[in-house]
């Protein structure tokens, strides 16, 4: 349905504006390991895009919209998020949401590696690729999210990505604050100036 949507949605686009870019990505959420699914219509004005935010339970680590709101554990970037213990200790309504981070070793090869899919179909098409949302919440260790950041940066950086922090303005992912303030350690992971440019 999504496949049959974009092919719609590009050709009504292109038959009004010939000369637009259109940026499209993956169902469910953006996320890299969908792109193996997503048919991109045969078009030179296309930009992919893709969301990141993995290892989930790192970058969303003490979020109260989703499971890991529950979790009351310690994380960690790079390294084992969760080891057998420690899941053996969890509640149970959190194994289903956490199986999959069991004894699973994070690291930047690791993230590089789950990029694989939107990487390679961007070389295969000759098409630019942007990273639309990317970001890790302000409960992780600070000095594991700067580790984190430069890490997905450098990825971006070794093959041409485009990219967007989520987000722009606010307390919890913001390079700037509700405030208005720039936030510090934000503006030293994405390498930023205190005006929010990019040094």
């Amino acid at each position: 349905d999504w496949n049959r949507l974009v092919a719609k949605l590009t050709g009504a686009l292109r038959a009004l504006e010939p000369g637009r870019t259109i940026v499209i990505g993956s169902n469910m959420w953006q996320r890299p390991e969908t792109f193996e699914q997503l048919v991109v219509p045969d078009d030179p004005l296309i930009i992919l895009s893709f969301h990141f935010y993995e290892p989930f339970m790192f970058t969303h680590y003490d979020t109260g919209w989703n499971f890991m709101k529950d979790y009351e554990g310690d994380v960690r970037y790079p390294g084992v998020i969760l080891d057998e213990d420690a899941f053996r200790a969890l509640p149970g309504k959190l194994k289903p949401h956490l199986g999959r981070f069991v004894g699973q070793d994070y690291d930047r090869a690791v993230l590089e590696a789950m990029l694989e899919q939107p990487l390679r179909k961007a070389r295969e098409l000759g098409l630019p690729l942007y990273c639309g949302e990317f970001g890790v919440y302000e409960s992780a260790p600070p000095a594991d999210r700067l580790r984190w950041y430069r890490d997905v940066l450098s990825i971006f950086e070794e093959h041409d990505v485009s990219w967007a922090n989520w987000n722009y303005k606010s307390d919890q992912f913001g390079i700037f604050g509700n405030d208005g303030e720039p936030v510090q350690a934000m503006l030293e992971a994405l390498e930023l100036e205190p005006s929010g440019t990019v040094r």
